[in-house]
């Protein structure tokens, strides 16, 4: 799970060299690259490939596929303002499920999904936002004397 695409292709394998495979597969379909020149370049056992080229689905990334379908649907039936806290909490109670924060979190990262906030208003002026900047901001009714040095008199 350590690629970004977009919310449609997002990775949820727990492979670790899913891109250099996906670029090997895709290199091999569509220019007909030699597999074991690829490898080697890229520094991966050939069996490892042919192992991810030849895998099935584990239960718990079908479950992760699913659980991103439900994410996108409500985000979008939301108008995007769910943080992971809330999403979870819609999802548990209208799908029945008990996903943990955790989880969910992590799939809106690889979907790219953050809630939409709007930004507070400033109730206080910032002073450099003055029109007229103050001059004086200690003004006082008694007359300042000067001081003099040695005896009074």
């Amino acid at each position: 799970m350590q690629i970004k695409q977009s919310r449609k292709e997002a990775i949820f394998t727990q492979a670790k060299q899913e891109p250099q495979y996906l670029a090997i597969h895709a290199c091999q379909t569509h220019y007909q690259w030699n597999i074991h020149w690829m490898c080697r370049t890229l520094d991966i056992q050939r069996s490892s490939y042919y192992k991810w080229l030849n895998r099935s689905e584990t239960p718990d990334e079908i479950e992760n596929h699913q659980l991103a379908n439900i994410i996108l649907e409500y985000d979008e039936t939301f108008g995007h303002i769910l943080g992971y806290r809330r999403m979870t909490r819609w999802i548990n109670q209208l799908n029945h499920k008990h996903y943990n924060k955790k989880r969910v979190k992590r799939i809106m990262g690889l979907l790219s999904i953050q809630s939409v906030i709007r930004k507070k208003k400033s109730k206080y002026i910032n002073q450099r936002q003055r029109s007229q900047p103050r001059t004086s901001w200690l003004e006082t009714s008694t007359p300042v004397l000067p001081i003099r040095h040695g005896s009074p008199t």
